[in-house]
């Protein structure tokens, strides 16, 4: 589906909230810099990164489309049963350099 047919779809869809969370968000990997990352998977091969680029274009995307985004962050690494927010920072500062408006989750499911 061309990216034009998409955003207009989109746009009948709004003023809306867009959840963006799930089992897969532990697969999901933020990264600060474009250069290490062309081909969009970590060395493993197990999870996506999502690069500053990527970032800016996913948010851009829901901006025209006036979709306001609800972020899923990864609450499975935990240092002592406590969540350890360090594997978050990187993505944090990415949206605070690009002036991303979004709300954020800490963790999914039924509880959430």
């Amino acid at each position: 589906m061309p990216v034009n047919t998409s955003l207009r779809l989109a746009q009948h869809l709004s003023p809306a909230y867009i959840r963006i969370a799930g089992p897969s968000t532990k697969f999901v990997k933020y990264v600060d810099n474009e250069d290490k990352f062309g081909d969009h998977l970590s060395e493993d091969g197990n999870n996506v990164v999502v690069t500053p680029s990527m970032w800016f274009g996913i948010n851009e995307w829901l901006s025209l489309a006036n979709l306001t985004p609800v972020f899923g962050i990864n609450d499975v690494e935990t240092t002592r049963g406590v969540w350890n927010p360090k594997s978050t920072l990187p993505l944090l500062e990415i949206s605070d350099k690009l002036n991303v408006t979004c709300y954020w989750q800490l963790g999914f499911g039924k509880n959430c």
